[in-house]
């Protein structure tokens, strides 16, 4: 039984065309890649600022529930206090 014909394999011609086009596309693939480069460095810079803000408020927002809760505690205590005073 014979074995199937071998799939043609690219001749040297072809991939020495390939090689140079993709060498002609380098430089804007560089440029490309540069650009990204710039775009990530700004966002890295102010995803610091961010995380320094952040750090700067600390616990703020546990204290403002903490007083949330505080405040509705003293409400509810404050409606019993004026409903034992109206009787």
């Amino acid at each position: 039984m014979p074995y199937p014909a071998a799939a043609p394999s690219c001749s040297r011609d072809q991939l020495l065309a390939e090689a140079r086009e993709a060498k002609v596309m380098l430089p804007s693939a560089d440029a490309e890649v540069a650009k990204i480069r710039l775009t990530l460095d700004a966002v890295d810079a102010q995803i610091q600022i961010l995380e320094a803000t952040l750090n700067e408020f600390g616990d703020t927002a546990k204290m403002v529930r903490a007083a949330q809760t505080e405040l509705q505690t003293r409400t509810e205590e404050r409606r019993r206090v004026e409903a034992l005073a109206a009787i």
